[in-house]
């Protein structure tokens, strides 16, 4: 069998098969290109949808201490740029789970969160029996 022939990536600087690059004049390998595609398709997202460059994102992020704004969870992903549909100001880099799932859930509304807060803090379940009542284990 037969060896293949390899060279070295102009991106990654490892040393390939030729199999991994497109075209026969392929100079970076399909790794680095998918990383170069994804890289300009978040940077035109970011421009086009909420005016942002990725510099902006980064300093925003940063400002944020590499974290979600509202659970501080720090995520692999990258974070999504909330605002506020009504007047399109940016608000900040939430997780998909507080951007999909929370601010929705409470319609965008401190008020709401407020009371959910408050009922977490004081059940009225709580109230109404004296003490905790916990939920029975089947088993």
């Amino acid at each position: 069998m037969a060896l293949a022939t390899r060279k070295p990536c102009k991106g990654c600087g490892r040393n390939r098969a030729m199999r991994f690059y497109s075209g026969p004049r392929g100079r970076i390998c399909s790794d680095c290109r998918r990383r170069k595609v994804r890289s300009y398709n978040r940077t035109t997202h970011l421009a086009e949808t909420y005016g942002l460059t990725h510099e902006e994102y980064d300093a925003l992020l940063a400002a944020q201490g590499d974290v979600c704004a509202i659970c501080g969870g720090k995520r692999k992903y990258n974070l999504q740029v909330d605002h506020d549909h009504r007047t399109g100001a940016i608000r900040g880099l939430l997780c998909k789970q507080c951007n999909k799932r929370l601010l929705p859930a409470c319609r965008d509304s401190a008020m709401v969160l407020l009371a959910a807060v408050e009922y977490l803090d004081n059940p009225p379940a709580n109230e109404a029996f004296g003490v905790p009542r916990t939920v029975p284990t089947t088993g």
